[in-house]
């Protein structure tokens, strides 16, 4: 099973083996935890969803009794199909959610209806497609992800174009790298850095913090060509 690596559940071994048997047209639909969406360790299988399949489906359960006993595992329905994707649907659930109202999200389902369902404990819409991206599939309401599949549709994806979405600054040390005296090390030392509070209304209030940066582009620098940045 070549999608299946590190610390990956074993149902992701079980997703594979049933996508690779599928014939043309056919559907799989499984519930289990929705972490492979989401977790390094579903990489590969999301890519393999992406390049060889299509999400049909993906029904959010995590405050639903989704099992006969109470399972800790953040559930969700995934119906995925061999073909060409096409439109998806993504559905939130709480703990309203019931018999009835899974009733109403088939229903829903299968007439064909574009426009939102709203029903206590249910939250659905239609993707214009899947998420092409192998990086983790994003997560929000069913209105935000639809959002963020349109945008999808007529922009290219960030990483795509120079840019690089990390988790932030990790010096290890903020009191020490993380300053705003300009003077403390040399200019080329010296990364204006903007800070998650400069952003809060829209648009860069820079605040004037800067990091030290000890790397050069060969590594780390050396220090005897920077007295200002050894003391």
């Amino acid at each position: 099973m070549p999608d299946y690596g590190g610390r990956a559940d074993i149902f992701v071994g079980f997703y594979e083996i049933g996508l690779r048997a599928l014939r043309d047209g056919g559907r799989l639909g499984f519930i289990c935890a929705d972490r492979w969406m989401r977790n390094a360790y579903g990489k590969d299988l999301r890519q393999l969803v992406a390049s060889q399949y299509a999400v049909d489906a993906a029904i959010v359960m995590h405050d639903v009794d989704a099992f006969e006993e109470p399972v800790s595992a953040y559930p969700a329905v995934t119906i995925l199909r061999a073909g060409e994707q096409g439109p998806a649907l993504i559905a939130d659930t709480t703990k309203d959610f019931n018999e009835h109202t899974a009733t109403n999200l088939v229903n829903w389902f299968q007439s064909g209806d574009t426009q939102p369902l709203r029903r206590t404990g249910l939250s659905a819409a239609w993707l214009p497609h899947w998420f092409t991206t192998a990086a983790g599939w994003p997560t929000g309401s069913p209105d935000s992800l639809a959002l963020v599949a349109a945008l999808e549709e007529r922009f290219p994806l960030i990483e795509n174009v120079g840019c690089k979405v990390g988790i932030g600054l990790a010096s290890g040390a903020d009191q020490v790298y993380v300053v705003k005296d300009a003077t403390v090390a040399e200019p080329d030392r010296m990364l204006p850095l903007v800070m998650r509070r400069d952003l809060r209304n829209g648009s860069v209030d820079y605040s004037g913090h800067y990091l030290v940066n000890p790397w050069t582009k060969d590594g780390l620098a050396d220090l005897d060509d920077y007295p200002k940045l050894k003391a």
